[in-house]
């Protein structure tokens, strides 16, 4: 027997569950999509393209200026953090395409548990789920930190077409 599923519903069921309405919801292609609402603040988590990181116009009308870079950024990467030096903007450089780049890292720690030091990731993200919180751990204090602040976060990618991208 074939059971009929509706993704469209059970999608906005979904929004509903992380406290975004649907009237008024952007298009498929947007620059950014908010994903959710913080209950308490109100404050929104989006994410996004390159295009709109780099647009203070769009940012400033979207009240965001908190941003996780999850490029690789610098001069040998991809991308870049736009507004770093301007101080009413905060980045997170999550590069997040390097997760696999850890595991080949000479460090360890004596419980087998990953770790980061000095902006690097040393050892296996997916070894066990400690290693897989480890790994997070920064993007969610960021991303916690900012929304409960009331302040609106951005996670972006480089590629327009995958705004969502492994960030989000």
């Amino acid at each position: 027997m074939e059971t009929h599923v509706d993704y469209a519903a059970d999608g906005r069921a979904l929004l509903e569950k992380v406290n975004l309405k649907l009237e008024g919801a952007p298009d498929e292609y947007d620059d950014a999509n908010p994903i959710y609402c913080h209950p308490a603040s109100g404050a929104k988590l989006f994410v996004g393209n390159a295009c709109i990181a780099c647009c203070r116009k769009e940012l400033d009308s979207m009240c965001i200026s908190r941003i996780v870079f999850c490029q690789d950024g610098g001069t040998d990467g991809d991308g870049s953090m736009t507004f770093e030096d301007d101080p009413s903007f905060v980045y997170l450089h999550f590069p997040i395409g390097r997760w696999r780049d850890s595991r080949h890292s000479l460090r360890r720690r004596e419980d087998g548990i990953s770790f980061w030091e000095e902006g690097e990731f040393h050892g296996s993200v997916t070894r066990n789920l400690e290693s897989t919180k480890s790994f997070f751990e920064p993007l969610f204090n960021f991303i916690d930190a900012e929304l409960r602040r009331g302040s609106n976060v951005l996670i972006t990618r480089i590629r327009p077409w995958r705004g969502l991208g492994e960030g989000g």
